[in-house]
């Protein structure tokens, strides 16, 4: 039986273009993110993950809901959605995991990186670039899908 895991992945925008790392162990471009820790939910996972990786701090956007938690009631919130779930297949030494990936976008609010950062080889990219890009189909899939709803709602403008 395959290991589950829950992940959390972001799409970084500063103005128009989506911030990405190489990952070594695949040689690819991705955006960041990784495993949920214990005691920690898929949007905490990618706020910890960009400044881990990369020492940024997000702004996750919500394109279709209004802006913080809401209150369902006494016992419930509702949190950020992200924009989409992804079940990857994942090959692993000890074997194969099947990977839950909560896609979130967001847009950079600063980025300082320190000697706690991860080393990783950076870059910006275009919406014009990602074709080009050396990664997984889904990833270019989730860039392509994540300009559309940047555009969509108004997200190149300020809001």
């Amino acid at each position: 039986m395959n290991k589950v895991c829950i992940c959390g992945s972001v799409v970084v925008f500063k103005r128009r273009k989506i911030f990405l790392l190489h990952h070594k162990k695949f040689n690819l471009w991705i955006y960041c993110g990784g495993h949920r820790e214990e005691n920690e939910t898929p949007y905490e996972t990618v706020m910890r993950e960009a400044k881990e990786e990369a020492g940024m701090k997000i702004k996750i956007l919500n394109p279709d809901q209004k802006e913080g938690r809401l209150l369902a009631d006494k016992r419930a919130y509702q949190l950020p959605r992200p924009f989409t779930i992804l079940q990857q297949h994942v090959e692993y030494k000890e074997g194969k995991h099947e990977h839950f990936d909560m896609v979130y976008l967001a847009k950079l609010t600063s980025m300082k990186k320190d000697k706690n950062t991860e080393k990783h080889k950076t870059q910006w990219i275009k919406e014009s670039e990602i074709d080009g890009l050396k990664t997984f189909d889904n990833v270019k899939w989730s860039l392509h899908k994540a300009f559309s709803i940047m555009k969509k709602n108004n997200y190149f403008e300020g809001k």
